[in-house]
């Protein structure tokens, strides 16, 4: 039995779901890392703490709301 193809609008729906969560991770990511070395910058920090701790935490941040936002859209 043929598999039934998808309905081409629900593939585009799809395809612009995914393409914004993309630029949401990375408008968080880039964001937080922007602002963390900004103000390791901005405060002359020898060491780049704020660097250090704010970039994962805006990977763990981002990866945290695209696991909730695909659960939530199943």
């Amino acid at each position: 039995m043929p598999k039934q193809s998808k309905d081409p609008r629900k593939q585009g729906a799809d395809f612009a779901r995914y393409s914004g969560l993309a630029f949401e991770m990375m408008v968080i990511i880039g964001g937080g890392t922007w602002g963390a070395v900004w103000l390791d910058d901005y405060l002359g920090n020898s060491t780049p703490w704020f660097t250090i701790t704010i970039a994962p935490l805006s990977v763990v941040v981002a990866m945290y709301l695209i696991i909730k936002d695909l659960n939530r859209n199943k």
